[in-house]
């Protein structure tokens, strides 16, 4: 089976992680020049090999977006092309925090339509966004993020929300009548949870984030009553192996509740989660599942089938 001409679509690719090496040199020859101290630095933490080390290298990464301002534009436009050239028909990207800094709300409005033209261009791939919000303490600053998220809803300049970060910052709960407004309007919910937290996080995540989609998903295997809910209510699990790999517990995937997942004919995908920082694309996780867990081309179909009727489209 050829990894690359099967039809793919991804659900779980965070913008600003898209970055790598490669696209830092196309576009420091092409449109703007990036310095070789601030490349230098990037490229002393990579590849991470745990979770610290891929700490460092957000941290290296976080001053390369700040300091060049339409990075983050001028690689989403060369991954659409790379997505396109590896028969990927839908894709769905989580535009960054980094994207809410103006207090200008107009300002932000501009931004995210400048984004939506660049959809636009990779015609017949559809192409959709949400929007990633950390989770945090802060009530004050979450709350923001949320009503600006559901503002750009309201322009369909985003199909939704998914919310990321460590699953202890904040508990969804607290939050639980913004996530009930959202899904009245039928704004679509992604919540990360069960990738570092417990069982409880996810659950968490369901009964107070109105959610179809989690994001990992990886502990819903230490509780049969959570397997046996996610099963009864078709909940969409969205894997990452390559991310799993470096940031969990699960470093072969003979071992990964992928495997478990696929026993149980339960609802999910394969996806990148930060291509640019693992050293990866969607073509190499279907071809890591494929050599290491023996998925077959059925398998794949229904992965297809299962990402294209999750996703956040219209």
């Amino acid at each position: 089976m050829d990894s690359q001409n099967i039809k793919k679509a991804e659900l779980h690719c965070h913008l600003d992680g898209i970055l790598n090496l490669q696209y830092f040199h196309v576009i420091s020859k092409n449109k703007f020049p990036i310095s070789q101290e601030d490349l230098g630095k990037y490229r002393s933490c990579f590849p991470p090999k745990d979770l610290n080390s891929w700490l460092e290298l957000l941290k290296s990464k976080e001053r390369i977006i700040t300091k060049y301002e339409d990075i983050l534009f001028e690689a989403l436009d060369l991954y659409f092309s790379d997505l396109a050239r590896q028969n990927v028909i839908y894709s769905e990207i989580m535009l960054s925090n980094i994207l809410y800094r103006d207090e200008d709300f107009q300002n932000t409005v501009q931004t995210f339509e400048k984004y939506y033209s660049l959809k636009l261009k990779y015609r017949p791939m559809k192409i959709n966004f949400t929007v990633g919000i950390a989770r945090t303490k802060k009530r004050d600053v979450f709350e923001k993020k949320l009503v600006r998220a559901e503002k750009l809803f309201k322009l369909n300049l985003i199909k939704g929300i998914a919310i990321a970060g460590d699953e202890y910052g904040s508990d969804i709960k607290d939050y639980t009548e913004f996530f009930k407004k959202m899904n009245e309007f039928h704004m679509g919910i992604e919540i990360h949870a069960g990738e570092s937290g417990g069982p409880e996080r996810i659950w968490d995540a369901l009964q107070y984030g109105y959610c179809k989609r989690i994001g990992h998903g990886l502990a819903v295997f230490d509780d049969k009553k959570l397997i046996d809910y996610i099963l009864k209510n078709e909940i969409h699990l969205e894997f990452c192996p390559s991310s799993n790999r470096i940031l969990t517990k699960y470093k072969e995937l003979k071992n990964h509740p992928i495997n478990l997942a696929r026993k149980y004919g339960m609802n999910f995908s394969i996806n990148t989660d930060d291509p640019g920082d693992f050293n990866t694309n969607i073509t190499k996780e279907y071809e890591l599942v494929r050599q290491y867990c023996g998925f077959e081309k059925k398998d794949f179909e229904n992965i297809l089938y299962n990402s294209l009727t999750a996703g956040f489209s219209d």
